[in-house]
């Protein structure tokens, strides 16, 4: 409803479009076949993003302006409505909404105050809901504060971006380059053409606006050109290069179906081109792909998997800039953990970044030899042999019971670790396990594997429960010191969790352990069905 609706309705008025300026019914269905396959439209309508119905908004706005050269109140009332909805979904739709208010300024003078009329119903509840979120009536975004965050991967600036580091070679990534539009979906080639060709339109509105929708297109580009560095994150295409394609597919619309033989079957050509790219994305959007051509600085060299495990950093980028140049083009699957209570091993050779804003537990660090000491540095080892080493000497027993706490008339049912937790066919495992009791604590230190990914899956947590003999929780701690999403198939991780006795009374104990999802507050079941275990009883 929110997304593919959107993107449904941006083919809806393409179509009517296309009859609007001639087009018959098969060149108008083949044009719509593919901006809807052949463009970010696919991917980016198949999952949650603010991109689609933003496009949405702003189209809406243009195919009414486009549709009348003397604009009757109510469609300036909508086009001002839909063009400030799209600003309030994406806000680098402003470029576009002022493109679109120019225009009118330009073109009818006082009737333009109607569009600013029809923007006011969304931009005051726009402001209602930023009040309710930062305080004041401004976007989210402008709160840099908000992104500067204990684990942040973002920066405390402006929308939490930041600038390339080389401006020409990301110019050139993102328009015909590793991750470039024009690279993925050269379909766009055709829509600029056309948008160019409308700067000598005989309809003066139509080159009024094929001129102010160039420019807002280069604007736009030129925002994320130099305030960005990621593409827009780990996705399929750079995202945010979204927008302006159904505004300049208008335009194409506007110049017809080319009629010369060269003309249409190169126009086919890309079509077809695009439409298989695309669909590469449409299976996994959030997945980093190249496109299947592109122009490259250089040959590629071959490329390696290094893993790289982050503590304390809010950023890959923020670690020493000599050791990430040093990755070169090999690929870093990032890991990102919390040393202060956890450590992920992946099952080959890696990297470790740790600061000292997050020293190593000593639990851990003992064990796998490693510095607990509270400062920042990065090394590169095979963790792996040395935990599996730690986790075959950790106790295996465990216990399962129908009954909150087992009864001599119930006995508990002992069983030997492994044992795997799932929820979605995910599926982590439990391997092992050590208890300490030192001072006023209870230290638990268990050791997991990732056994079978799939994503997304939501956060995950370690519930250790400390239940007394009527099945009471007298203690307990829940936590999971690592994004559970960053985590791959064959990682390790060990978690070290205190329960503080103070307040519990002398006696006999259970203490049970699983794992839930906190988003939707549901436990991982073992393949027994059992949503917890039991570790052997403990008295203090």
């Amino acid at each position: 409803m929110l997304v593919s609706l959107p993107a449904t309705i941006i083919l809806a008025l393409a179509y009517k479009l296309a009859r609007f300026y001639g087009w018959t019914n098969p060149t108008a269905f083949f044009f719509v076949l593919a901006l809807g396959l052949g463009t970010a439209l696919f991917p980016y309508s198949t999952v949650f993003t603010n991109h689609v119905p933003a496009a949405m908004g702003l189209f809406i706005a243009l195919y009414l302006l486009l549709r009348h050269a003397a604009p009757p109140r109510s469609a300036l009332l909508w086009a001002g409505f839909w063009a400030m909805f799209a600003i309030t979904i994406d806000l680098s739709a402003a470029l576009f909404f002022v493109a679109f208010a120019a225009y009118l300024a330009w073109r009818c003078r006082l009737s333009a105050i109607w569009y600013l009329a029809g923007a006011l119903a969304p931009a005051l509840i726009f402001m209602i809901l930023n009040f309710q979120i930062v305080g004041n009536p401004f976007p989210p975004q402008f709160y840099a504060a908000g992104y500067d965050f204990v684990g942040s991967k973002l920066y405390g600036n402006l929308s939490g971006f930041r600038a390339a580091d080389n401006i020409p070679r990301y110019a050139l990534d993102l328009l015909i380059g590793e991750n470039g539009a024009l690279a993925f979906f050269p379909i766009l080639g055709w829509y600029l053409w056309g948008a160019w060709r409308s700067l000598r339109a005989a309809q003066s509105h139509e080159r009024q606006l094929a001129l102010l929708v160039l420019g807002g297109a280069l604007l736009h580009f030129l925002f994320f050109l130099f305030s960005t560095d990621n593409f827009g994150g780990f996705a399929f295409s750079p995202r945010w290069l979204l927008l302006p394609v159904p505004l300049l597919a208008a335009f194409a619309l506007r110049t017809g179906w080319p009629s010369g033989f060269a003309g249409q079957t190169a126009v086919i050509a890309i079509a077809l081109f695009s439409i298989v790219s695309t669909y590469r994305g449409a299976l996994d959007p959030w997945g980093p792909a190249r496109p299947i051509l592109y122009t490259a600085v250089h040959l590629p060299e071959p490329r390696r998997y290094i893993p790289v495990s982050l503590s304390g950093y809010g950023s890959f980028e923020h670690i020493n800039p000599d050791v990430r140049q040093s990755f070169g083009v090999n690929t870093t699957p990032r890991r990102w953990f919390d040393a202060r209570g956890g450590l992920v091993v992946p099952p080959t050779e890696g990297w470790w970044f740790i600061h000292e804003s997050t020293p190593l537990s000593p639990w851990l660090a003992n064990a796998l030899e490693l510095s607990s000491a509270p400062l920042t540095y990065g090394f590169n080892a095979d963790l792996a042999p040395a935990a599996r080493e730690w986790i075959a000497t950790m106790a295996k027993t465990a216990y399962r019971s129908q009954q909150l706490i087992p009864t001599e008339a119930v006995a508990a049912e002992t069983i030997s670790l492994p044992v795997t937790f799932t929820l979605d066919d995910d599926q982590i495992g439990l391997h092992g396990y050590e208890l300490h009791h030192a001072e006023d604590a209870l230290w638990l230190i268990t050791a997991w594997q990732i056994e079978q990914r799939v994503f997304p899956t939501g956060s995950r947590r370690i519930f250790a429960h400390l239940l007394d003999e009527e099945g009471q929780i007298v203690a307990q701690d829940d936590s999971f010191a690592a994004d559970y999403e960053s985590l791959l198939f064959g990682d390790y991780f060990f978690q070290v969790q205190r329960i503080d006795l103070a307040n519990v009374a002398n006696g006999r104990y259970w203490l049970q352990v699983g794992l839930y999802n906190p988003d939707r507050q549901i436990r991982l079941l073992t393949p027994a069905g059992d949503d917890r275990l039991l570790l052997p009883p403990w008295t203090k």
